[in-house]
């Protein structure tokens, strides 16, 4: 089986440098997601912020399940949905929903420390 690998470690240089830019990856999309939500706070609802966030934290959803990555992608895959249904205008995106969103983006940074 290539690449080996023991208990779900990565064993090769490339696993781990995949490792190291999905990291730097999302770090920087997390960035941009809480930027955008700053900008949501003076235009609530402006659908390009919404697709702008909506597209980074799916990024980081398919990049985890990729990399077998099932705790970052659960929390993702949750932010995800939420974004979902405002981005089809089926939720709107109040303060309430901002903070759980918010508290995804923080538990997504612990992970990548």
């Amino acid at each position: 089986e290539y690449p080996p690998t023991e208990a779900g470690v990565a064993s090769s240089e490339d696993d781990i440098e995949l490792g190291r830019e999905f990291v730097a990856e999302s770090r920087d999309a997390l960035d941009a997601v809480v930027d955008a939500f700053l900008a949501l706070e003076s235009d609530p609802g402006n659908p390009d912020l919404i697709r702008d966030i909506f597209r980074h934290v799916h990024s980081i959803k398919g990049a985890s399940r990729f990399l077998g990555l099932a705790r970052v992608e659960k929390i993702s895959h949750t932010a995800e949905n939420l974004l979902g249904l405002a981005r089809e205008g089926d939720l709107t995106i109040d303060e309430e929903i901002v903070g759980v969103l918010l508290e995804s983006v923080d538990a997504l940074r612990a992970i990548f420390r």
